[in-house]
């Protein structure tokens, strides 16, 4: 039994799905991204102050994830998955704080 089709909710299914389309129309980089995770970045483009986020804080983590793709794939993959906890929080925090 696959665990993750046991634990993937079909309500959100479409939703996530259209979530994943737009955020790779909108973010060119994300295009080649092949992983779920992605969806917890459309906050950035949906909700106040996720949408307002700072370009040059962008420009500096793109270049950061991107060098980190171009020198090892799998290891940007691991990075991100093993901080999907953090990055999470750290969203959390900032709608907190930005309430």
């Amino acid at each position: 039994m696959d665990v993750y089709n046991v634990w993937k909710l079909q309500l959100y299914s479409r939703v996530h799905d259209w979530q994943r389309r737009r955020l790779r129309e909108e973010i060119p980089a994300l295009k080649g991204v092949a992983t779920d995770h992605i969806v917890s970045l459309y906050r950035y483009l949906a909700a106040m102050p996720h949408r307002l986020y700072s370009r040059l804080a962008y420009d500096l983590y793109l270049s950061f994830l991107a060098e980190r793709h171009r020198s090892s794939p799998s290891a940007l993959e691991a990075y991100l998955r093993d901080h999907l906890t953090d990055l999470d929080h750290a969203l959390s925090s900032l709608e907190m704080v930005n309430a």
